[in-house]
């Protein structure tokens, strides 16, 4: 199996961080470092924030403490958890220890944290490793791959193929493919400083930081929501994210949905000053395109600087187009940038309600698009 490269610099930063974030009292079980087996770019470019990881990864060192707290005292040894996860949220654990498969504790450990929550990822899959030592550890440690330990389930899985796989994203899909994922919910992971609000009507749901307003505002074909630092029922809001969902868009503009994105991106060009462009990306249902960008816009008597990131969906089965638009003042996108960050993943619909309650159509509003 071939392995991305590794910056070693940002995997001990990374480490740091984490680990010093997660104390553990717990003898029988010490997290001592982290490993990932994306590329660091890629790997910051498809995952949460920083802080949200953090959290989350704080969270399964606690849990995979308590798996062990009870167990009888053993020889020192040494294992590692292997995380994966995929941007629909679903998360798939390995946990090997002495070089050895633990199908019973990979499951009990997953059971856990499917009801914590999985945090959200974009553009691609991520996985990374967190190591620990059992009883304080074991001097003799297997490696592989120069030093870089790969899950034997996920060993298994590339045993069949004649070629050099990739890792994630060659590797992961033979893993999902050997063992399936069972069908549950994929839960939000809702980090401190964060609420799951509900997208209403339709039982979608996204982060909203603690504090900022939640207002919506639909018509016949349209859905619109709204989440806001600044009270937006009251006036102008000048910090925040705007989702607005446009159903029948061919019958109301003569353009198929990818023209009416398409024609919107265009406009926005010749309008604002472009930062950067995002390229299209299928995800699920929905093709995915969007533009960074900077341009005035008044509030209220006032004008101001703003930078605003356009994330545009359109259908690829039905005739419905998704503008996502998150923005605020010049001088504060860096203070909002990991809130924006955090909202990137949101689900538009709950399927399952409109299975138990038809007053709105699901034809009107179908797939999930995740910015």
């Amino acid at each position: 199996m071939k392995r991305a490269a590794l910056t070693i610099l940002g995997v001990i930063l990374l480490a740091r961080v984490v680990l010093a974030q997660s104390p553990n009292a717990n003898q029988e079980f010490q997290t001592t470092n982290i490993v990932l087996y994306n590329q660091m770019d890629e790997f910051e470019a498809r995952s949460p924030t920083a802080q949200v990881l953090g959290l989350f990864i704080k969270q399964l060192g606690a849990r995979a403490a308590a798996l062990w707290r009870d167990q009888k005292p053993m020889s020192g040894r040494n294992g590692f958890i292997a995380v994966a996860i995929r941007p629909d949220r679903t998360m798939k654990l390995s946990v090997d220890v002495a070089g050895k498969f633990k199908p019973e504790v990979t499951a009990s450990l997953e059971r856990v944290m499917k009801t914590i929550g999985v945090p959200q990822v974009k553009d691609g899959p991520i996985a990374f490793a967190l190591h620990f030592k059992l009883c304080g550890g074991s001097t003799k440690s297997k490696s592989d791959t120069g030093g870089v330990q790969i899950p034997q389930l996920w060993q298994k899985a590339a045993k069949a193929e004649s070629k050099a796989l990739a890792i994630p994203d060659e590797i992961l899909p033979l893993v999902w493919k050997a063992k399936p994922s069972q069908k549950t919910e994929s839960r939000f992971f809702v980090p401190e400083g964060y609420d799951l609000q509900e997208l209403r009507p339709t039982g979608g749901k996204i982060l909203r930081p603690r504090g900022w307003f939640y207002t919506e505002g639909h018509r016949k074909h349209t859905f619109m929501w709204t989440i806001s630092k600044e009270d937006s029922s009251k006036g102008p809001y000048e910090t925040g994210v705007r989702i607005q969902c446009f159903a029948g868009v061919q019958e109301a503009t003569g353009k198929n949905p990818k023209e009416v994105v398409q024609s919107f991106l265009d406009g926005k060009k010749k309008t604002a000053a472009v930062i950067s462009n995002r390229d299209e990306q299928t995800q699920g249902l929905f093709t995915r395109v969007g533009l960074e960008a900077k341009e005035p816009l008044r509030l209220g008597a006032k004008q101001k600087p703003h930078r605003i990131l356009y994330s545009c969906f359109w259908s690829n089965e039905a005739d419905i187009v998704v503008i996502v638009i998150s923005g605020t003042t010049t001088d504060l996108w860096e203070k909002h940038a990991d809130a924006f960050d955090a909202m990137t993943g949101f689900d538009l619909i709950d399927m399952k309600r409109f299975e138990k309650d038809d007053r709105t159509k699901a034809s009107n509003v179908r797939g999930q698009p995740r910015r």
